[in-house]
């Protein structure tokens, strides 16, 4: 027969993501689907009778955070097509306001939560909607984010500062890919996952991220952050900001040829900073130097940065550019102290200990060929 389509109740339980459309047999033998909008679901009086009780406090204040985001509209953008942007975003409020991140206890959590996508979704519905969001996917998500963020900026008329940082993830599963042995922050000794995260400074909006493999250095992932920049058209004109984690000579080089603003942390053990600091030492104890909203005394000079060329050539010399780099040296009084009170406290206890002739660990052997001169004179009568 032609016209609409009923489903059962125990049909429906099996799949519930047919909740969301209405069947119709047409006369060409098929069955056409119409997604349901909002507007046009209607609550029967026996739903109203039965309405449920939802705790809607943190989902709202998440509701409020991401309205009209970049996020937001690139969620609706990409993943628009059978609400899976609201499936992810309910996710997304799950993980975040649950004390468990097992997938097998979504149910229960969303029948006690407003989300914003109110049906039920199994565990294997969620391994299902994770392995549909594919690679090309999430570039066109990237993208998309990007586009929205420069937009709403670009109205701001302010300099935007993103920063740039990576966490790893530790795991026991044998199936992921990227988990692999490397350097854990926290000590574990267990096959990790490392993520590279882009937010911006001012709001902590993420801009852009990525995972790699757990044995990939922080240091590397910002070749691969730089080429991405290119092939998905992301926002080039904010100033990247990063710890020393990711402050080494080759990937300075790779932000000038990218053309990429930054502000880093750079190494004390480089040489530029070795023969700054003789230069900038007498105006670091200046007091006219003193910062008193960072508390710290401040000197900046300019130098001048020489790079390779970011092109092949034939040249048995890489040719060469520069650029003007802006250095920033900070003096803590306070950190100073601290310092200069553990040497001398080190120094008497090294003092005592060769006096009591006791070994001397590493780190004290260290001390004493620093800071002591042995008078061997003396120890000869």
């Amino acid at each position: 027969s032609l016209g609409e389509i009923v489903w059962k109740d125990d049909f429906i339980e099996q799949h519930p993501e047919l909740n969301d459309f209405i069947a119709f047999r047409n006369g060409k033998g098929t069955i056409e689907f119409k997604q349901i909008e909002d507007t046009e679901k209607l609550i029967s009086i026996k739903e109203a009778l039965n309405a449920k009780r939802y705790a809607a406090g943190a989902t709202w204040v998440f509701d409020n955070l991401i309205a009209d985001t970049p996020l937001s509209k690139a969620l609706k953008e990409t993943f628009g097509t059978n609400n899976i942007n609201k499936k992810i975003l309910s996710l997304a409020y799950f993980l975040n306001i649950s004390d468990s991140n097992v997938t097998s206890r979504y149910e229960v959590f969303a029948d006690t939560h407003r989300l914003p996508w109110q049906k039920t979704m199994t565990a294997s519905a969620i391994c299902r909607l994770f392995q549909n969001i594919t690679s090309d996917k999430i570039d066109q998500f990237m993208s998309k984010l990007s586009s929205f963020t420069k937009l709403r900026d670009d109205d701001n008329n302010k300099t935007e500062y993103y920063a740039l940082d990576s966490t790893s993830i530790s795991t026991y599963s044998q199936n992921l890919s990227k988990a692999e042995y490397g350097h854990n922050k926290d000590g574990d000794k267990t096959p990790q996952i490392n993520v590279l995260m882009v937010v911006n400074q001012l709001t902590g909006e993420p801009v852009y991220y990525r995972t790699y493999s757990g044995n990939i250095p922080d240091m590397s992932t910002v070749k691969h952050y730089l080429n991405e920049m290119s092939r998905l058209e992301l926002n080039n004109n904010a100033v990247l900001v990063a710890d020393k984690g990711y402050s080494n000579i080759r990937n300075i080089h790779r932000f000038y040829q990218s053309k990429v603003s930054f502000l880093l942390n750079m190494r004390t053990s480089f040489a530029v900073c070795k023969n700054l600091f003789n230069e900038a030492r007498i105006h670091l104890f200046d007091p006219i130097t003193y910062d008193e909203s960072i508390g710290n005394n401040v000197y900046t000079t300019e130098i001048n940065w020489s790079y390779p060329i970011n092109f092949k050539h034939n040249c048995k010399r890489t040719p060469r550019e520069k650029e003007l780099m802006f250095v920033h040296i900070y003096y803590s009084r306070e950190i100073y102290n601290a310092h200069e009170k553990t040497i001398h406290s080190n120094i008497a206890k090294v003092a005592k200990m060769l006096q009591e002739n006791k070994p001397l660990s590493s780190e004290y052997k260290y001390i004493k060929d620093t800071f002591l001169i042995e008078n061997k004179d003396e120890e000869n009568g």
